[in-house]
């Protein structure tokens, strides 16, 4: 399920992050964020070259259940979100992992490699592949924090 529950003010996330410090589970908990963008349009030719950025290239798998063969088998069903959303040509939705809660200055965590896994709405259906950035402009249109459901 990818649903709208994440916390958008950062200082609960920070004070989230400082009673995570009592339970050392907690405060190690790895958590997988999505972001769904839109397309906005496609950039003229000078607009290409100003963009600055670093290029990751979209992995398929996350760890041993979140794969972009189940997600796209999931996005598919077309009811994997908790909100009214329609996908249209162009759509994209990008997955990646991190810490539940923010690093405290005191309290340092060990190293979480990023990871990020791309996908496309095209043709009324989803599949693994990603938004050229340098080809078109993208707006974010919803996030959130999957929650694996059984």
């Amino acid at each position: 399920m990818f649903c709208t529950c994440l916390e958008k003010k950062s200082f609960i996330k920070k004070r989230d992050a400082y009673l995570s410090l009592y339970n050392e589970e907690e405060y190690l908990t790895e958590v997988y964020e999505w972001t769904l963008y839109s397309i906005v349009q496609k950039r003229e030719e000078k607009e290409k070259h100003l963009i600055i950025g670093e290029i990751k290239i979209p992995i398929k798998k996350i760890n041993d259940v979140i794969t972009a063969e189940l997600i796209v088998e999931e996005l598919n069903k077309l009811d994997c979100f908790d909100f009214e959303y329609i996908p249209i040509d162009g759509d994209e939705l990008v997955i990646s992992n991190g810490y539940k809660h923010i690093e405290i200055d005191t309290k340092t965590r060990p190293y979480l490699p990023f990871k990020t896994m791309h996908f496309v709405y095209e043709n009324k259906e989803w599949y693994f592949g990603y938004i050229d950035n340098f080809e078109y402009e993208t707006k974010r249109i919803y996030e959130g924090e999957m929650k694996y459901l059984k």
